[in-house]
């Protein structure tokens, strides 16, 4: 994420243990932990913002703050919007991090209108190889999750945790993204 103004000051918000999937190297683990209420969340942002803007005004700095939403899943807290509501009244840049297997074209239409510049889909390579790493029905589950976000209009980036089983798939998946999402107008030039 390349952020355009001032400081990147990237606050990363893990909000569930919840997940849908079980990935063979998560460290969250899915235990059921008393999570922030909405009430909760709001004082944090809220003393955040104040935090920020008064870091601003003390050292003369310009920030540019943004969320990381993320997991678990996200979306697996019924109150996700409510809090994204929440994020985007600080102004602050928001992005979501999915395994895009729960993202409907419901959800995708409200992250746009929610104001998420990106939302991150989880994808470790081909479909053996995804499947061995987060499950079964996984691959065709975050496909969906992107081309559904895409119809909505959302920037997407894909986010592979590389290990000795997936690195010598990576150029798999580049070319997967490339075949599938990718117009040669978005690819940088070669020198």
């Amino acid at each position: 994420m390349v952020l355009s103004r001032g400081y990147d000051f990237i606050i990363q918000w893990h909000l569930t243990e919840k997940c849908n999937l079980k990935c063979r190297h998560c460290y969250q683990e899915g235990k059921h932990v008393e999570e922030m209420t909405l009430p909760e969340i709001r004082r944090v942002v809220r003393d955040l913002t104040e935090t920020i803007r008064a870091w601003q005004d003390r050292y003369q700095l310009e920030f540019s703050p943004s969320f990381n939403i993320t997991g678990g899943e996200p979306f697996l807290r019924e109150d996700f919007f409510e809090i994204l509501e929440t994020l985007a009244e600080t102004g602050f840049d928001l992005y979501v991090l999915s395994n895009g297997a729960v993202i409907t074209a419901e959800r995708a239409r409200r992250l746009v209108d929610a104001g998420v510049k990106e939302v991150q889909v989880s994808l470790e390579g081909p479909e053996p190889v995804q499947e061995l790493i987060r499950g079964r029905g996984s691959f065709a589950a975050a496909l969906t999750g992107v081309r559904r976000l895409l119809e909505a209009g959302m920037r997407v980036s894909l986010n592979a945790t590389l290990s000795r089983v997936n690195a010598p798939y990576l150029p798999d998946l580049i070319n997967l993204a490339q075949s599938r999402w990718l117009s040669p107008h978005n690819l940088p030039e070669s020198d």
